[in-house]
């Protein structure tokens, strides 16, 4: 036997030596001691299986916007999932546009980014189109909420930022687009029947729920919406609500010399079965004050009116909306001031004029995945005739879009999708305007 297999079996029996004298003497410990702890980790897994929150299901898992309308149409607060009543959420989103105007390029930068029905170009030449392409990642979101039970109630709050309508940035270079405010309020859960939000939020006077489930952020021309600064008293399902008021007649916004008072809104919320809706009551005070550079100030005030019914019913894989709004101070609450509130006859008096729109949508679930949908809609004005007005030509009398949509969700917080845009504005001269738009998505949901 050689010197070096000698060595192994030097070593081999020492080995051997050290470690018979450990199994025979310490196995029935050692087994005992496996048992043991194979019991703790047991009970463990058991304990941290009860403590995880369960799985959720994809199509079940709420965007932003359906959290900030399910808060809206709901007295309970809303579920935080941190300690100390601290979340965040929102989601980060891309949109490609290629766009087609019939009658050449429009005056305004936001309809780049969203469809908005007044931006539309309408000229008396037909024949001068304009294509346009953007891609922009400006409608991502971002959200801090909370929720703190207290001796006095629940109180919860959102506060949320987009990066829509910037005027900061550019897209040569950088695309440094600054944020805007979109929500921020706090709401106080005094009981279960009473609540009182203070902030800015959706109008009492929108169905949030009612707003198709489309790519585009600012959806069909006849729909009602509008954020603003209000007060909101709810009383298990009626609403009454003070909100900030602001006139628009011939197109001027009047907001500096507002001395009108707050927009005054009454709701009730109702259930049927699956079928979620809401009736909702608005008057308003319209004002304008104007300096003249020569002759007496010119300033009038008038009062309005506005109502809308919306509804949302699941049934099974499909998902209908509908919403029906109508009044002659309709204005700026419906379809981002397709119509203005009123004009200024020549005497300096306000003309109110009646308006109506509404919208209907489906969409399915064709696969767990896969959804497809549909929204149209119209909105319509019996504007002033030119005795009363001057220009009442040139006023818009009538708006249609339809949108057909598509998504996809590889995970349960991923998207992607494409969306089809058809939008018509017609003025009372009978010119008229059109904008197609296919549009493609990717979000994703901030968790």
């Amino acid at each position: 036997m050689s010197r070096l297999n000698r060595w192994y079996v030097s070593v081999l029996a020492l080995l051997v030596f050290i470690v018979t004298p450990v199994q025979a003497g310490e196995v029935a410990a050692l087994e005992a001691r496996i048992a043991s702890l194979e019991g703790e980790l047991a009970a463990l897994r058991s304990l941290v299986e009860a403590m995880a929150p369960p799985l959720e299901d994809y199509d079940t898992l709420p965007t932003t916007e359906e959290v900030v309308a399910a808060r809206q149409a709901t007295s309970e607060p809303v579920t935080r999932t941190s300690p100390d009543g601290l979340r965040y959420q929102g989601f980060i989103q891309l949109d490609s546009l290629v766009t087609h105007y019939s009658d050449g390029r429009p005056a305004g930068s936001g309809i780049e980014d969203f469809l908005i029905p007044s931006d539309i170009p309408v000229g008396p030449d037909s024949s001068d189109s304009f294509r346009s392409t953007n891609m922009s990642a400006k409608t991502t979101r971002f959200a801090f909420a909370t929720d703190h039970a207290t001796t006095a109630g629940h109180v919860s709050s959102l506060v949320e930022l987009d990066f829509a309508l910037s005027s900061q940035g550019n897209e040569r270079i950088s695309n440094s687009w600054s944020s805007r405010l979109r929500h921020a309020y706090v709401d106080w859960q005094l009981s279960e029947q009473n609540s009182l939000l203070a902030g800015q939020t959706w109008t009492t006077f929108m169905r949030a729920e009612a707003r198709p489930a489309l790519w585009d952020m600012t959806g069909s021309v006849g729909q009602t919406f509008n954020r603003q600064p209000l007060i909101r008293w709810r009383h298990n399902r009626w609403s009454l609500a003070l909100e900030n008021p602001a006139t628009r007649l011939d197109g001027v916004p009047y907001e500096r010399e507002q001395r009108a008072w707050p927009d005054f809104v009454v709701r009730y919320d109702g259930e049927a079965g699956a079928l979620g809706w809401t009736a909702a009551g608005l008057i308003r005070q319209l004002n304008y004050r104007e300096e003249m550079q020569s002759g007496p100030t010119r300033e009038d005030d008038a009062v309005g009116y506005a109502l809308s019914v919306a509804g949302n019913w699941r049934l099974g894989p499909n998902d209908f909306r509908f919403m029906l709004n109508a009044g002659d101070a309709l204005g700026r609450y419906m379809g981002l001031n397709a119509f203005s509130d009123g004009v200024v006859t020549p005497d300096g008096q306000i003309e109110t004029y009646d308006q109506v729109g509404g919208l209907i949508s489906w969409s399915r679930h064709l696969t767990p995945r896969w959804q497809a949908g549909i929204a149209l809609s119209g909105a319509w004005a019996d504007v002033p005739s030119e005795e009363v007005y001057d220009s009442a030509g040139l006023l818009p009398d009538h708006y249609a879009s339809g949108h057909f949509n598509l998504w996809y969700r590889p995970t349960a917080s991923l998207a992607l999708g494409s969306e089809y845009i058809r939008a018509v504005k017609r003025l009372e001269n009978g010119n008229s305007g059109s904008l197609d738009r296919l549009m493609l998505s990717v979000r994703y949901n901030l968790k």
